[in-house]
């Protein structure tokens, strides 16, 4: 399953038609939480992405990054995505601890934060917003998140896990 932001290449899309698209809740705030769900030979299995416009700039990656991260503390969500400072990446971040199953059990959950890049071409010509507010160029790019089940049949338990990797596609 690929779940790719080529729908945001519109340069007019509102982030309410995205949330409509992909039948997500969507709030005045500009934060879209989706959740999917993926079947596999009967098998079940969901995960969930939040979604936000960002806030804040970033004078350089790491405190991009730390922002990031930051703002996604108090969020239980698979995929944590936002943009703003234009930057293009995907981050595993450090997995969560979550109690599952009867008796209660620990598991590892892993994490996937991205900034979401940039449409907005720079230094090709015309004078725009990066041009005047001094600002460096970005990549032009989308982030993609590819999801598989996976099943874990030890001790006589039947478990369906969703596998995420996330990756940054930058556009030549």
């Amino acid at each position: 399953m690929y779940l790719e932001r080529t729908t945001w290449k519109v340069r007019r899309c509102r982030a309410g038609l995205l949330a409509k698209i992909f039948t997500a809740t969507f709030s005045s705030s500009g934060v879209a939480l989706a959740r999917f769900s993926l079947n596999s030979n009967g098998h079940r299995a969901s995960f969930s992405c939040l979604a936000h416009h960002g806030v804040g700039g970033a004078g350089t990656e790491g405190s991009d990054l730390n922002n990031l991260v930051r703002k996604s503390e108090p969020w239980v969500t698979d995929i944590f995505v936002m943009g703003h400072s234009h930057h293009l990446y995907a981050h595993s971040a450090r997995p969560r601890l979550v109690p599952f199953g009867t008796p209660p059990r620990l598991k590892s959950v892993w994490r996937w934060l991205g900034r979401t890049g940039s449409f907005v071409k720079a230094y090709g010509g015309s004078t725009g917003y990066v041009e005047r507010a001094l600002l460096p160029p970005s990549h032009i790019g989308y982030l993609k998140f590819t999801a598989f089940i996976d099943r874990d049949r030890t001790k006589g338990a039947d478990l369906c896990n969703v596998h995420l990797d996330g990756q940054s596609v930058v556009l030549k």
